[in-house]
């Protein structure tokens, strides 16, 4: 009996597998019109290294061309190291061109690691240094849902969509918003969302980036991949 509960329990921890990438944010453009940022890991069932970098334009919220740029090495025995050179091999006419040198500032960055009681509001301080509330911010994301598809087999039989805000923290003003309107092939069969890094250029205006955490079905488990949404504060901010 004692031997049949430990299979259990072994197969229960097979069920929660799955993969999730790492971030590394790249930074803006000089004028903040565009971020590109890379996520990299171990493909959950196959074991196979990847690497994906990505560019986005921050005034038409989508992918800037060439990008993204992915690169999966389908063997056990590659590294993770050589799938990210060859990624970055591949971005490098665009990375240059773009002129990527850190330009950013993290303002908010919760890691999967770090234990938080929740996942979907972060606060960040724009001007620590002055003493005061006006440079506060809210973020908070909800889940929309959509209708689900025969190939994704989420647990609720939907695919997750997101509604994002950023708000003034002292008044509740919201500043910036995003709402699904329908769940893009590229990021899965979607099972929910959590926010991960809020980022902005060091000059320029204010625009933010905020790297949300996507949740996909896997092949062993959930996976966690990440996209990044562009919110512009009309007039400016501190």
């Amino acid at each position: 009996m004692w031997r049949a509960l430990a299979v259990l329990v072994m197969l229960a921890g097979a069920a929660q597998a799955g993969d999730s990438a790492r971030l590394n944010p790249l930074g803006f453009t000089p004028d903040g019109a565009v971020f590109a940022f890379e996520q990299f890991g171990v493909q959950d069932g196959s074991g196979f290294p990847y690497a994906e970098i990505f560019a986005v334009d921050m005034t038409r919220d989508q992918w800037l061309p060439p990008s993204p740029f992915r690169v999966r090495l389908d063997t056990e025995q590659a590294d993770v190291t050589a799938a990210r050179a060859q990624a970055f091999a591949l971005a490098r006419p665009l990375l240059q061109r773009l002129r990527l040198g850190g330009n950013m500032q993290v303002l908010a960055h919760n890691p999967e690691s770090e234990v938080v009681a929740d996942r979907r509001h972060m606060r960040f301080d724009t001007t620590p240094w002055a003493g005061s509330e006006d440079g506060h911010y809210d973020v908070a994301l909800e889940d929309i849902t959509f209708p689900g598809r025969p190939d994704c087999p989420t647990e609720d039989g939907k695919l997750h969509g997101f509604r994002l805000t950023l708000s003034e923290a002292r008044t509740g003003k919201v500043l910036a918003a995003h709402a699904d309107s329908s769940v893009p092939a590229s990021r899965g069969c979607t099972l929910g969302y959590e926010l991960e890094m809020v980022v902005r250029p060091d000059q320029g205006e204010a625009r933010y980036a905020v790297l949300v955490a996507v949740r996909t079905v896997g092949f062993e488990g959930p996976d966690r991949r990440f996209v990044a949404v562009p919110m512009t504060i009309s007039g400016g901010a501190n």
